[in-house]
């Protein structure tokens, strides 16, 4: 599974000009639109998720700010839609690609990308695994809920197990991350 952080994507651009990103996706995905009257939202249902968006007004153009915007598992159209929206529009900011064990990190400079495959800061990395332990325990509780309601006892037991071995682990995570800070 591969996954995609953006991180401080910033600068301005034109509704046309991301309305023309938007259309390059595929009819399998539908957009919702939000205008208000300092900013527009969009809602892309894709394969795995839905993905959110705000543009912000600046009179004739409109901001893109993408603080942390993950996408796990990473969906490759959106990637591609983000990645051209990024080099065309002259956006500055962080990608950063998990797969198969290996970070790469590219750097955006007003559309211009600087890729580098080593990890500059290990804490993001464990910032990014404590998150994805948080999600996993969500969900194995979430199911735990659910197997209950049905009075699943294996699947109960299951998720139960499965929990505190994520709990484990993440206890164990925050150990390092205090060691390091």
């Amino acid at each position: 599974m591969e996954v995609v952080m953006y991180r401080n994507i910033s600068g301005e651009l034109t509704i046309q000009q991301f309305e023309r990103y938007l259309s390059a996706l595929d009819e399998q995905y539908i957009v919702d639109r939000t205008f208000g009257p300092n900013a527009l939202s969009y809602t892309i249902r894709g394969r795995f998720d839905r993905y959110a968006l705000t543009l912000q007004r600046l009179g004739a153009k409109y901001r893109l700010q993408l603080y942390d915007w993950r996408l796990a598992p990473a969906d490759p159209a959106i990637v591609e839609m983000m990645d051209a929206c990024i080099a065309a529009s002259g956006l500055s900011g962080e990608k950063h690609t998990f797969r198969k064990g290996i970070l790469v990190v590219t750097i955006y400079k007003e559309g211009k990308a600087y890729t580098s495959t080593a990890a500059d800061d290990p804490r993001f990395e464990l910032s990014l695994r404590k998150e994805t332990l948080l999600g996993c325990i969500d969900l194995a509780l979430t199911r735990y809920a659910e197997a209950k309601a049905r009075k699943d006892e294996r699947s109960m037991s299951d998720y139960e197990e499965r929990s505190k071995r994520w709990m484990t682990e993440l206890a164990m995570l925050q150990r390092r991350m205090n060691l390091r800070l």
